[in-house]
């Protein structure tokens, strides 16, 4: 359980169900299986919805050997909104842009396999992260 202020709030994942956040915001949450994610309640909690909502779609999309995904829009105004979220999970160094369209997730908050783990790590380094 993470705290904002006076506020205890709750963050529950429940694969093939949902992102719940005791707040009231949630964020539909696809079916997957073999992922790990590794947050810090608060962290999570201060991300926007638009944010959690880029998180978990970049999450779908990786690769799990490299923790690269690969996210493309097309209508402007998704462009703009996905360009935000963007810089609001860099600025919590959750995700990285290495190539246009394509997105390194840290291999510490979103688990990649465990024999790829140093060489995400590495190039997640790279980075400056």
């Amino acid at each position: 359980m993470g705290s904002i202020g006076q506020d205890q709030n709750e963050v529950k994942i429940i694969p093939g169900s949902g992102v719940y956040v005791t707040t009231g915001d949630y964020v539909k949450l696809p079916y997957f299986t073999g992922i790990g994610m590794k947050f810090e309640n608060i962290i999570f909690l201060k991300l926007s919805k638009a944010a959690r909502e880029l998180l978990l779609i970049l999450i779908q999309k990786r690769d799990i050997d490299t923790n690269e995904a690969f996210y493309v829009t097309r209508k402007p105004s998704a462009k703009s909104k996905a360009s935000r979220a963007y810089k609001e999970l860099n600025r919590h160094n959750i995700a990285v842009r290495v190539k246009k369209q394509t997105y390194l997730l840290n291999p510490t908050a979103i688990i990649p396999r465990k024999n790829y783990f140093d060489k995400i790590k590495k190039e997640w380094l790279k980075y400056g992260k």
